[in-house]
């Protein structure tokens, strides 16, 4: 099971897993992020929903969040 499914959050950007005791805080694009991670939705799409929510172009859009998710993993999230 991936920590993200596990993860509450709230909408100040703190996150908590329940089962590690972990906690984090994001900004608004990475807990938009996170929480698309938990409805599994793919990385194409979260980049067109973020480029257009935050006004970003797409293609930088999508290398920040394959960054972001990068990280994720080094932290063992997703």
């Amino acid at each position: 099971m991936r920590k993200v499914d596990n993860l509450a959050m709230n909408e100040n950007g703190f996150a908590f897993e329940p089962t590690t005791g972990e906690s984090f805080t994001t900004n608004p694009a990475g807990l938009f992020i996170l929480k698309a991670l938990k409805e599994f939705k793919e990385v194409g799409e979260i980049s067109r929903i973020v480029a257009q929510t935050f006004e970003i172009e797409l293609e930088k859009c999508r290398r920040d969040i394959e960054d972001f998710m990068e990280k994720l993993k080094i932290y063992q999230i997703i």
